[in-house]
């Protein structure tokens, strides 16, 4: 994971996630820009993309 080039909005709600996941929580981070997190290891849903909704 390379942190470097994440925009800081996203830092502090990746780190959260990846520090709940690394302890066994479990989670679901919604991003309506999920290419932000690119790098950190959490790969948050889109909830306006139909693939990603429940039906």
């Amino acid at each position: 994971m390379d942190w470097r080039d994440v925009d800081r909005p996203v830092v502090h709600p990746a780190a959260i996630a990846w520090h709940a996941l690394k302890a066994g929580e479990p989670l679901t981070v919604l991003s309506l820009e999920p290419e932000l997190y690119v790098g950190t290891g959490i790969t948050p849903l889109n909830p306006t993309r139909a693939e990603t909704r429940a039906t």
